[in-house]
């Protein structure tokens, strides 16, 4: 059969006819390789495109959540927009947490909210609503004096402070001279880093320009950025200003206190209806007189600052911090926007989604076991 088989083909054609079966199953294999990597790639690409997809879902969602508490507070501020012309922590909804915190929509919630440090207690707070940025000291017009002594209750020490001071000064003037020999600082310092700049002159438009002024630095901006503003007239409300921005005014600190006890009325909780102000910015110093009492030189004091147009009972400004969150995958976006009186917004910034951390998943918690519990 083997000889038959020889005779029947040519000379070398079941060689040729092997190798040709071999090639043909080796291109098959090859090919087979070639589209299952294809194909793991396409599903590699589908699952991106899908992931990618799910989280631009997902920011979406937060940003519309955070979004409508940007909106809620905006109504508030329109809804207790007052005509008798000024401005307190009732009216801002420090206290209504059942307005501003973890406010359900669908499968999330948003919360309107900002940190306070009590600095004379050492706590940290949060507090609800809208935050009046006219309760802050304005960069843009404190003089050097004042600047420095704020700077000082934020334990920066004296030499450091004064730095910082005339340099807030010499970025904000429109002029290139130094406004004290040695402290400010213009042009030629900042030409000198290794990054040259030039000093801005003209008014602070952002609060993080600070970061660029000589003397500043991220510790410190950290530890003060909650009382310092750029918006505004430069007048303090008196009715909502902190302890340290009282007291960088020149003002001492028994007369400090005593506003302070003053605006906490009969509950002694700043917030609430039964809380006393000043109606009027002429009338500061009448008002404290009649129900605090002030001698002599308090008096002076706050004439001083009313008459210089450091002091005021209303405010133009107000920031608004609204969280928006996904509870069960446990994500968060927040937005900080910068609003006036008849709710324009001035400045919008939006973060990336966030995992939320352990406190506000355990607030989260509490609230969804609260709810169930109510129902």
């Amino acid at each position: 059969m083997g000889k038959e088989v020889r005779e029947l083909y040519p000379k070398g054609f079941l060689y040729r006819w092997r190798t040709e079966q071999s090639s043909i199953l080796i291109v098959s294999l090859w090919a087979v390789s070639l589209l299952s990597a294809f194909a793991v790639s396409a599903g590699y690409q589908v699952r991106q495109k899908i992931t990618l997809a799910d989280r631009l879902d997902r920011r979406g969602w937060l940003s519309g959540l955070a979004e409508m508490g940007i909106h809620q507070a905006i109504q508030k501020l329109k809804a207790d927009k007052v005509e008798n012309g000024f401005d307190v922590f009732y009216d801002l909804g420090i206290n209504e947490i059942i307005v501003f915190k973890g406010i359900g929509v669908g499968e999330g919630s948003f919360t309107v909210s900002y940190e306070f440090l009590d600095t004379e207690s050492g706590t940290k707070s949060l507090r609800y609503g809208l935050c009046d940025e006219e309760s802050k000291l304005n960069i843009n017009f404190a003089e050097p004096v004042i600047l420095a002594s704020f700077f000082e209750l934020f334990e920066v020490d004296e030499d450091q402070a004064e730095e910082i001071a005339y340099a807030i000064v010499d970025w904000r003037d429109t002029d290139g001279f130094l406004s004290h020999p040695t402290e400010g600082a213009e042009d030629d310092y900042y030409e000198d880093r290794k990054y040259a700049y030039g000093a801005k002159d003209f008014a602070f438009q952002v609060l993080q320009e600070l970061l660029l002024v000589r003397g500043m630095t991220p510790e410190i901006y950290a530890r003060v950025q909650g009382r310092l503003t750029v918006y505004g007239s430069g007048a303090v409300n008196i009715n909502t200003a902190s302890r340290e921005v009282l007291l960088s005014l020149g003002l001492d600190e028994s007369l400090v206190k005593k506003i302070l006890d003053f605006r906490k009325g009969e509950d002694r909780k700043e917030g609430t209806a039964d809380d006393p102000y000043a109606a009027q910015t002429d009338g500061i110093t009448a008002t404290l007189s009649s129900a605090i009492g002030l001698d002599g030189g308090e008096v002076a004091s706050l004439s001083n600052l009313v008459a210089q147009g450091r002091l005021g009972v209303a405010s133009t400004y107000f920031k608004i911090r609204s969280r928006g969150e996904l509870k069960e995958r446990g994500q968060a976006i927040d937005i900080e926007a910068i609003v006036d009186r008849n709710g324009k917004v001035v400045s919008w910034y939006s973060s990336i989604p966030r995992k939320l951390t352990a406190a506000e998943l355990n607030d989260l918690f509490t609230e969804l076991v609260t709810d169930s519990s109510e129902e």
